[in-house]
C-alpha cells in the first residue's frame, strides 16, 4: 500500500490513525500464521484484517469498517475466554501485561471500525482524533474485569488451616517443600497459595487436578496406596514447582 492509497483512504487525521494501528495489527496476526498449526480462525482474522486495509487504502471506509469489525468480534468471541481469565487470575505478569493489551487493542479496534463506518455515512465529523476514547473504552474493559476479579476474590471464602493440616504453600515458582510422606488411605492436603496469580496441585496417577486462586487455600482430599508419586502445578512456566509425595503403609 503506497503513500497515495493512505492519503486516499484517510483524507483526516483520524482515518490515518485507524490506517496504520491497523496495518500494525495486521501485521501482528500474520506473523501468528508463521506458526505451525495456526488455526482456522486466525486465517479468518487475518483474511479479514488484509481485505479491510486495502478496502480502508481505496478509500471504501464502510467495506473496510465492516472486515475489520468482523475480524475484531471473531477474535473476541474466539479468545475472550482466555483473556479474561488471564487479566483475571493471571499465571504470571507477563502474562497479565500480554492479555490486557490485546483486549485492550481488539476493544479499541473495534470501537474504531464503528466510528470509521459514521464517517463513511457522513455521521460523524472526521476531523477530532478517536484513538485515544477507543484506547480508553478498552482499557476500562480490563479495568472492570480486574475488579470483578478482586471483588469475587475477597467473597471467596479462604480455608484456615487447623493444627492437624499438611500445609502446602504455593509461592513465586516453587512449593515449601518437595518432599512428602503421608499414610496410605485417605490423604488431606491444604494448598495456600501466597501468591495474586493461581497455581495448581496436579498428580497424575491418581487424577488430582486442583486450581488454586491466588491468595486462598484449597483442601485436596483424595485415596493413595502406598507408593511414590509426583506432584506439580501444570501451569505454563511453573516448571520448578513439582515434589514427590510417599505414601507409606505406616507412619
Amino acid at each position: 500500500m503506497n503513500s497515495h492509497m493512505v492519503l486516499a483512504a484517510a483524507g483526516d487525521t483520524n482515518a490515518a490513525e485507524w490506517l496504520m494501528t491497523w496495518v500494525v495489527l495486521g501485521a501482528v496476526v500474520l506473523a501468528a500464521l508463521l506458526f505451525e498449526g495456526a488455526p482456522a480462525t486466525l486465517w479468518f482474522i487475518a483474511a479479514a484484517m488484509v481485505a479491510g486495509l486495502v478496502a480502508l487504502g481505496f478509500g471504501h471506509r464502510r467495506v473496510a469498517a465492516l472486515l475489520i469489525a468482523a475480524a475484531d468480534v471473531v477474535f473476541l468471541v474466539w479468545a475472550s475466554p482466555y483473556l479474561l481469565r488471564a487479566v483475571t487470575t493471571p499465571v504470571s505478569s507477563l502474562e497479565y501485561v500480554a492479555a490486557a493489551i490485546f483486549l485492550i487493542i481488539a476493544v479499541a479496534s473495534l470501537i474504531g471500525a464503528r466510528l470509521i463506518w459514521s464517517e463513511g455515512s457522513g455521521t460523524l465529523q472526521a476531523s477530532a482524533s478517536t484513538m485515544p476514547l477507543a484506547v480508553a473504552a478498552g482499557m476500562s474493559i480490563v479495568a472492570l474485569a480486574v475488579t470483578f476479579a478482586g471483588v469475587t476474590r475477597l467473597l471467596t471464602e479462604d480455608i484456615a488451616p487447623t493444627p492437624s493440616d499438611f500445609v502446602l504453600e504455593a509461592e513465586e515458582l516453587w512449593y515449601s517443600t518437595s518432599e512428602i510422606t503421608l499414610r496410605a488411605g485417605e490423604l488431606d492436603l491444604l494448598v495456600d497459595n501466597a501468591d495474586l496469580g493461581m497455581h495448581s496441585f496436579v498428580i497424575d496417577d491418581l487424577d488430582v487436578v486442583t486450581v488454586v486462586p491466588g491468595g486462598v487455600a484449597r483442601r485436596v482430599v483424595f485415596s493413595a496406596p502406598v507408593g511414590t508419586y509426583t506432584y506439580y502445578c501444570n501451569l505454563p512456566g511453573y516448571d520448578t514447582m513439582r515434589g514427590t509425595l510417599t505414601v507409606l503403609e505406616n507412619f
